[in-house]
């Protein structure tokens, strides 16, 4: 499977788990997207300045919402999307 295949397939299907349960596949699906979260949080705080970062927990202490925090790292890490889509390729393929 080539890498475009592998990142537009369902992570449930890839793994052969498609008859599970609803609340299981949920299950998994809200851990692995804490996993991955927490992979690209981590490479995204490398590239920000100590500044950046500083500001950057400021703005999460003040309990924003997911947009206003996607459009606070896009305009703050230039490759916030290109760090996303590759840690979610390279996530998959572990998982896989």
């Amino acid at each position: 499977m080539d890498a475009k295949q592998l990142v537009e397939s369902n992570i449930i299907d890839l793994l052969g788990l498609s008859n599970l349960p609803e609340e299981k596949k949920t299950a998994l699906t809200n851990k692995m997207a804490e996993v991955l979260e927490s992979r690209i949080s981590e490479r995204v705080l490398g590239e920000l300045s100590e500044t950046d970062q500083k500001n950057f927990d400021t703005l999460l202490q003040a309990n924003p919402s997911s947009e206003k925090i996607q459009e606070w790292l896009t305009a703050h890490v230039p490759n916030f999307n290109e760090i996303t889509a590759e840690e979610a390729l390279k996530f998959k393929k572990q998982m896989v």
